[in-house]
């Protein structure tokens, strides 16, 4: 990522955020976010790879595979606080 300081689960929330923004939508392609980091924060290639992976191992968001026009692509999207909350049965 940018650096491994600056790479806090707040800055990646921060960036998956805007690139979603940018492109008004709740879920994006990995590669349209990608392409924004790069574009928008100077990142290489393998440091907006880097970025969504941290996000996805940070439980920050969730990686999954859809159908855009007619092709599996991989999307994200960011996980909202209830995904990650279970009930306690006893």
């Amino acid at each position: 990522m940018e650096n491994k300081e600056t790479a806090t689960p707040r800055r990646i929330l921060k960036l998956i955020e805007e690139a979603l923004e940018h492109h008004e939508k709740d879920v994006i392609t990995t590669d349209q976010l990608e392409k924004y980091l790069i574009q928008n924060h100077g990142m290489t290639p393998k440091e907006a790879r880097d970025t969504w992976l941290e996000a996805y191992m940070q439980k920050i968001a969730e990686i999954e595979f859809d159908i855009i026009n007619n092709q599996y692509k991989r999307v994200i999207r960011l996980k909202t606080p209830e995904e990650d909350q279970y009930e306690i049965l006893g």
